[in-house]
């Protein structure tokens, strides 16, 4: 559902509720479906999990939400699908030589932020998000609040809205927390896209924490290191085979074009 062709998803929540927690839960789900997951997220390597653990970077244990036992989290490495990308030009080289892709953005709000409405960064990503659907692709905008993403992509783009409630009983240690997440539908008023309303389709209780040891104090980054809209316009006179077929041709020259 929230990775098919086009879909543009959100996911909201206050520092601390495991925004970033969630994400890698819902990315195991879908490298289970064969689906390549590009995301600005960093994952530690096997040899350093034992030292993120003790430095509180990674839980070690969860209470099962169903039967309240504690329960050990066995990590593994990050799955072969789950594609780290600082740059742009990785990144659309990835989404047209790859099928059944997904695109997850970390920390919305950065890359995009309402503050910044106007700024040359939001319309790139206004129009990367477009890009994304062009090439059939999915892709997760994650941030702490609705209101801190500019509009344009909130309200215009998005399809489904997610969001976290985590478990506030006082005392309580953070593996012990459960965490539910709700998910909503946006409905648009047709032809009028900046109206629209959300239907709730259901809420998954107690979310288990994911098996790829996700760094989740680390810093996003996306390079725009190519000219977004000269990459869609050049897109533009190919059809979706030719498109993949001269990918690394394209790219490379849009690159070459910067540097000059």
């Amino acid at each position: 559902m929230l990775y098919h062709e086009g879909v543009i998803t959100a996911m909201f929540a206050p520092p601390g509720y495991g925004k970033t927690f969630v994400a890698t839960k819902l990315m195991e789900k879908a490298v289970e479906k064969r689906y390549h997951v590009y995301t600005v997220m960093n994952f530690f390597k096997p040899d350093q999990i034992n030292q993120a653990i003790k430095k509180g970077f990674l839980l070690d244990k969860y209470k099962d939400p169903k039967t309240g036992e504690e329960v050990q989290i066995n990590y593994r490495p990050k799955h072969e699908n789950i594609h780290i990308v600082f740059y742009l030009s990785d990144l659309l080289m990835g989404l047209l030589t790859t099928g059944k892709n997904h695109f997850c953005l970390d920390e919305g709000a950065f890359f995009a932020g309402s503050a910044d409405h106007m700024q040359k960064k939001v319309k790139d990503m206004k129009l990367l998000a477009y890009t994304i659907r062009k090439l059939n692709s999915s892709m997760m905008i994650i941030a702490q609040s609705k209101g801190s993403v500019v509009p344009a992509l909130r309200d215009e783009l998005l399809e489904y809205e997610l969001r976290i409630y985590k478990e506030t009983t006082p005392f309580l240690k953070d593996w012990m927390r459960r965490r539910d997440l709700v998910i909503f539908k946006r409905l648009h008023e047709q032809g009028l896209e900046e109206e629209s309303m959300l239907v709730h389709l259901g809420t998954i209780k107690g979310v288990r924490p994911p098996i790829y040891p996700v760094d989740s104090k680390f810093l996003p980054k996306l390079t725009f290191d190519i000219d977004l809209k000269r990459f869609y316009d050049e897109i533009g006179q190919y059809n979706s085979m030719e498109v993949r077929q001269h990918a690394k041709e394209i790219l490379q020259d849009l690159k070459n074009k910067v540097k000059k």
